[in-house]
């Protein structure tokens, strides 16, 4: 089913492999911990184009989707899925609701661990709380010319089972999350781009509801 799939994306292009060479240790995590709190703060509401693309070991091809994200504060967030397939998320508070086609189905996402996880992760990061996860991940902070980057690595074994690391990934010119790479316990891996980034735009509550 599509919400499984969902599962294991979600809730990222990254020049992954070259890329992750050239990134080294921020040197005041501090100045970017404040920084972050400091723009997220100020960030009510975002809405951005989506690019995910799934890669599996056993393709060659790339499983790439696209479609409109949107977040309002405190834990509103829709993933609408538009191509190659239609498809909805909505995450409102710890409620979860997807729509495939005519059928939608809605459960608490503490319910599942991988969920509420990720829902976290999300929700977190555009709160800017991320940075305070340390409960649930080990934490490292790296930089390139154009992005901060936090890799996230699970504690808990019925996340790590599935995810073995998260990189989020923050533009340096405005500090809200561009990229998401989720890598799986095999060498499978989701990164999602986002594009078109609005801030503090209106959006309406009937946007996270399924009707």
């Amino acid at each position: 089913m599509r919400y499984v799939f969902f599962i294991l994306f979600t809730l990222n292009y990254l020049l992954i492999f070259s890329q992750n060479a050239e990134l080294k240790l921020v040197t005041d995590t501090i100045l970017f911990k404040n920084k972050l709190n400091e723009i997220t703060q100020k960030t009510q509401s975002i809405e951005s184009n989506f690019i995910q693309e799934k890669h599996l070991s056993m393709l060659s091809d790339v499983i790439t989707s696209e479609g409109i994200f949107k977040f309002k504060k405190e834990n509103k967030i829709r993933w609408e899925y538009q191509k190659p397939f239609t498809y909805l998320v909505i995450i409102n508070n710890d409620k979860i609701s997807i729509k495939d086609e005519n059928k939608t189905n809605t459960f608490d996402a503490k319910n599942n661990k991988v969920f509420e996880m990720m829902n976290n992760i999300i929700s977190n990061c555009l709160k800017g709380t991320i940075l305070n996860s340390h409960a649930d991940f080990n934490l490292k902070y790296f930089e390139s010319t154009e992005f901060y980057v936090v890799k996230m690595i699970p504690k808990k074994k019925e996340v790590s089972s599935v995810l073995s690391e998260i990189y989020l990934y923050f533009d340096k010119t405005d500090l809200t999350v561009s990229k998401i790479k989720m890598q799986e316990s095999s060498d499978d891996f989701t990164l999602i781009v986002f594009k078109n980034k609005k801030h503090n735009i209106n959006i309406g509550d009937e946007a996270f509801i399924i009707n």
